[in-house]
Order: structure tokens, then C-alpha cells, then sequence
């Protein structure tokens, strides 16, 4: 993992020869990080908490986010980048020094930069405490008033969305080129002949991808496949007496291939691909074929993200994630209207109707393992390098004083005024 913290040769020229250190630093953006280098900086930002806390955090994090972005109207494209910031954010610091929903703030405010579709740090924090504390807002609605925050700590909040900002900003290196697997899932169903609902489950998936580290590991049109394959899976694979789960109905088509109709360039418009079952999908998707040079990915990258989709189905049977149904819900009530130690932010249980239970999860993942099994080992992705990026990354002082409610009305200028008082530090990306 060098390229994240080596130093130029140009940077060595400019420092000399001085044992002090050096002047400037160089961090490189890599998009992509394998599964090991993803296990070995999640054990060490962890620390003493236990994994099942850091998992039900990860969790309480992507669900405010969600939920935030459906009240403020953003796109799947903007909620899903800001998850997948969430989770990238952890890998280079500490889960203890930070309040998850600061962490979500800021994440949220970066993506919408990101998509274009910005909205003010203010309309993101008062729709935070909106979500994390229905009981007071559902009070102000039946007086037919507004949800009354105090402007002090709205004021913090703000503070500690820039600080928190600046942080997020240097583990992308400033970088806003993001891609997003939805429009994938669409191109690759079509490419495939999958039928609307398979697609729809599919572009499900896809979106609850981001709940999970997978978007870090594969680029998007790796994801949609694996959504496709996963999506493929659940509804053919044997259930309710080998039934599938899900009636297939084809697109929309002309009565006839061509319908005698030429494209701009006076040819004959392609014929649309054979639609085909979940079935044949999967068992296409399963194995090494011409789909591999097609869409350049290989069965065990679907394999890696079909896994992580089916832990996180499995770990939330109950929770009305995407893939389960079509919207989250209102949280919970918290016990105490204080800003600084909000709820959980669970979902409420999912419609009755659920196809996918616990034991066809299971199931579906020993199927999974049996079918890897017979493959044989998948091959070794090569790692970007030996040294540990995490170590370049550190909270200066003026977000020290407004994350530990130490700061002033000058704290948002020292998160800045110290990062120009640091080694310049130059960003670097493809």
C-alpha cells in the first residue's frame, strides 16, 4: 500500500537532506482494495470494540443515511456513494473517536457534492434530527409548527460536518470521478435477456450493495452482475417445492425483431436478445463462459459480493431493506431527545409476503460453497502493496476541539487554517 504514502522523488529533492520530516507527502488514490487489505484495516481501526459492534454501527450508519436521503428526495446514486464513503471513511479511522452520525453528515454532504445534488450542511442535519428523533418532531407536527432545535446545537453539528468533511475529502484525495452500479443493472439484464422482475430484484440488490464493504472491493459492473447472478439465484433456486419465488414476465417487445425500421446510419436495428429464465441465467453466471470476455469479470468476483449480499440478508431477515421490499421505515422512538446520544436507527419489520427466509438463505450460501468448492481455489488478487495507508491519516487539532465539544467560533477556520500549516501533501488519481 505504498502509493497511499510514499514520498516523490521531487518531494525528496525539495526536502534535502534534512533529518526532519520531510516537507511534502504524496497519497495516491486507489479505488479498489482486496478482501485482505480490507480485514486488515477494519481489525485495526476497530480496536478493543468487538466486531459484532462495529457491524451493528456499519448498520445504524447506512440505515440514517438512507433514510435522510429518501426525506431529502437524492437518488439512489447519492445515497449509495455516501454509504460507501461511510465505509471507506473507517478504514483509515478509528470507529471509537467519532459519533457514526457525524460520520453519516458529512458522507452525505461530500456525495451530494459528488452527484451534483447539493443541498445545505443545515437541510441535512435538521432532517437528521427529524429521523433520529420522531417523537419530538411528530409533536411539532400536531401543534402544526416546525421540530424546534436549539441553534447552539445546530451550530456544533455544523462545525463537526466540516471537520468530519475534511477527513472524508483526504481518503478519496479530493477525487469526485464516482460511478454507481444501478445503470449497470439495467444494460447487463437487457445483455443477458433477463425479465423485468428478475431485473427489478437485481437493481435491489445492487442498491443494498452499498450496505456492505463490496463496492470497495469490485468496480460497478462487476456488482451488477453479481446482483443479477444473486437475483437469478433467489428466484430459481429450489423453494416452496422447487417452485420459483417470483412470476417472470418479459419486457415490453415490437411484434416483430426488426419491425422494417433502419437506424441513422441506415442499417437494420439489432435484433432484441432472447429472454431467457433465472434459471439459465444462473447457471450461465455460474461458470467460466463467454460472458467473462463479454462483460470482463470471472465467477469469483460474483461469488465475493453474491456472499456479502447474503450476509447481509441473512443478518436483517427481519429489517425492510431493499431487497426485501421497497422502502425503509420510521424509526424508533429514542428514550432522550438529546442530539449527542441518538437511537438506533432500525427498520421496521418487513411485509409477511418476504419469499426469502432464513432457510433458503442458508441454503443458498452452502449451495454456493459446494458449487466454489468444485471450482477449486479462486485465484490470488495481488495487493497494492505492503505498508499500511491508515498511518498518513490523522484528525488535526481544530477537529480535535469541535468532535470533543471543546470548540469556539473559530473552530471551523483552524480544520482548515491547520491544513495549511501541515507538509503539503499532494493528491494523486486516475
Amino acid at each position: 500500500m505504498s502509493g497511499y504514502s510514499q514520498i516523490s522523488e521531487m518531494d525528496r529533492r525539495e526536502a534535502g537532506t534534512s533529518t526532519s520530516a520531510p516537507l511534502f507527502k504524496s497519497k495516491r488514490y486507489h479505488p479498489y482494495f482486496t478482501p485482505r487489505e480490507i480485514a486488515f484495516l477494519s481489525d485495526k481501526q476497530r480496536g478493543k470494540l468487538s466486531y459484532n459492534l462495529e457491524e451493528k454501527t456499519r448498520r445504524e450508519a447506512c440505515n440514517l443515511i438512507e433514510v435522510i436521503g429518501s426525506r431529502l428526495g437524492f437518488p439512489h446514486r447519492t445515497i449509495g456513494t455516501a454509504q460507501s464513503l461511510f465505509h471507506r471513511f473507517h478504514l483509515f479511522f478509528p470507529m471509537k473517536d467519532f459519533a457514526y452520525w457525524d460520520v453519516a453528515h458529512a458522507c452525505l454532504y461530500v456525495s451530494t457534492k459528488v452527484h451534483d445534488t447539493l443541498k445545505k450542511p443545515r437541510d441535512i442535519i435538521v432532517a437528521s434530527y427529524h429521523v433520529r428523533f420522531p417523537e419530538e418532531a411528530e409533536k411539532a407536527r400536531a401543534k402544526g409548527g416546525e421540530m424546534e432545535i436549539n441553534p447552539k446545537n445546530l451550530d456544533i453539528d455544523k462545525l463537526r460536518l466540516v471537520a468530519v468533511e475534511r477527513l472524508v475529502l483526504e481518503t478519496i484525495c479530493f477525487n469526485f470521478k464516482v460511478h454507481t452500479p444501478h445503470s449497470y443493472v439495467i444494460k447487463a439484464g437487457r445483455a443477458l435477456g433477463a425479465s423485468k422482475e428478475l431485473t427489478k430484484l437485481a437493481y435491489k440488490l445492487a442498491i443494498d450493495s452499498h450496505r456492505t464493504v463490496s463496492p470497495l472491493e469490485h468496480p460497478p459492473h462487476i456488482i451488477a452482475l453479481a446482483s443479477l447472478y444473486l437475483a437469478a439465484l433467489l428466484t430459481a433456486f429450489p423453494e416452496h417445492g422447487g417452485v420459483s419465488v417470483i412470476q417472470e414476465t418479459e419486457w415490453s417487445k415490437p411484434a416483430s425483431t426488426s419491425n422494417g425500421y433502419e437506424n441513422r446510419n441506415g442499417r437494420q436495428a439489432p435484433a432484441e436478445p432472447p429472454r431467457r429464465t433465472a434459471r439459465d441465467i444462473g447457471e450461465e453466471l455460474g461458470q467460466e463462459g463467454r460472458w467473462c470476455r463479454q462483460f470482463g469479470a470471472r465467477v469469483f468476483d460474483l461469488q465475493e459480493v453474491a456472499h456479502r449480499l447474503l450476509d447481509l440478508l441473512s443478518s436483517q431477515p427481519a429489517q425492510a431493506i431493499h431487497s426485501l421490499s421497497t422502502s425503509p421505515q420510521t424509526p424508533l422512538t429514542p428514550t432522550s431527545p438529546s442530539p449527542n446520544q441518538p437511537s438506533p436507527i432500525p427498520h421496521g419489520p418487513a411485509p409477511s409476503t418476504t419469499a426469502f427466509t432464513p432457510a433458503h438463505l442458508t441454503r443458498l450460501k452452502i449451495f454456493l460453497r459446494e458449487r466454489e468448492a468444485a471450482m477449486g481455489p479462486p485465484p490470488i488478487r495481488p495487493q497494492i502493496s505492503q505498508e499500511d495507508p491508515s498511518t498518513d491519516y490523522t484528525v488535526g487539532p481544530g477537529a480535535v476541539n469541535i468532535l470533543s465539544g471543546n470548540a469556539d467560533r473559530n473552530a471551523a477556520t483552524e480544520v482548515w487554517n491547520h491544513g495549511r500549516e501541515a507538509p503539503s501533501v499532494r493528491f494523486f488519481f486516475d
